[in-house]
């Protein structure tokens, strides 16, 4: 190996080194959210972010979950879609809903499985949608799907705070919506409709 080889190696090995310590900041982040979930999320500043820019760090974040259970996650938006808010709270609900479709595919044993996440302007309206095809939600919970202590998942498994966490910062951060279609024996679709900028924030991503 020429002394260049050398150079290029050290230079990757930083690069990637770097990008890791990113991760592990936004992923501690992440995991003090969750810990102080009880608490009515703090006055934030307002940014202008796009959409597929968390959905990037959501799929860099749950990379070896998805590598794991060899699940495709795939993202489309019908336009560069901005919002305007905080993305790190929009990047806890889809790490939220896109963890929660990769347990219900590992719970069935579901190889090769597809998360389909798309994004779309509706009036005066951003609806972004989170869909698997893992089975779906029991009958007798999706009423009650929402609330705080109800899962489907296995004991040990599921803390059932997840979705109300994510309906709450989609409600209280956003001013937006959180709801759920299933088809039954199918799969689950999550749509967050939230509002359309209108006025002009630091734009970020």
């Amino acid at each position: 190996m020429t002394r260049d080889d050398h150079h290029q190696i050290a230079s990757e090995l930083i690069e990637k080194s770097n990008a890791a310590a990113g991760w592990a900041r936004k992923a501690a982040a992440f995991i003090n959210r969750v810990r102080v979930q009880g608490r009515a999320p703090e006055a934030a500043t307002s940014v202008s972010f796009t959409l597929a820019s968390v959905v990037a760090e959501t799929q860099a974040l749950l990379a070896h979950r998805l590598r794991t259970c060899s699940c495709e996650l795939d993202f489309a938006e019908d336009e560069d879609l901005r919002l305007t808010g905080d993305p790190d709270r929009l990047g806890q609900v889809l790490i939220n809903l896109v963890g929660n479709a990769i347990d219900a595919y590992e719970e069935r044993r579901v190889f090769d499985g597809r998360i389909e996440i798309r994004g779309r302007r509706a009036g005066h309206a951003i609806v972004v949608t989170v869909r698997d095809w893992a089975g779906g939600i029991p009958a007798d919970l999706l009423p009650r799907i929402f609330e705080e202590m109800v899962t489907t998942k296995e004991p040990g498994r599921g803390t059932g705070i997840g979705l109300s966490i994510a309906r709450g910062l989609v409600e209280q951060a956003f001013g937006g919506t959180l709801t759920v279609d299933v088809d039954d024996g199918i799969g689950s679709r999550f749509t967050a409709t939230l509002p359309a900028p209108t006025v002009t924030a630091a734009a970020v991503g």
